[in-house]
């Protein structure tokens, strides 16, 4: 897993971790679509031999401009 350092200047969570990979899938995109995420956003090529399940956290944090849902 990689994470990174969130800026203090930023104005959403700042000086917190954040995953390093953030982009969006569609809702009717897979699991497996994910791995083009981490293509453009960290320029790794990698498949799905390469990726280890390590489970689901379900969490949700709801702030006064929105709410984030993670799974």
């Amino acid at each position: 897993m990689y994470f990174q350092l969130r800026s203090e200047e930023k104005k959403d969570f700042p000086s917190l971790f954040d995953i390093s990979a953030a982009g969006h899938i569609l809702a009717n995109e897979t699991v497996e679509d994910g791995i083009r995420e981490v293509k453009e956003e960290l320029g790794i090529d990698i498949s799905m031999n390469d990726l280890e399940y390590v489970g689901v956290i379900k969490d949700s944090n709801t702030t006064d401009r929105f709410m984030l849902m993670f799974f």
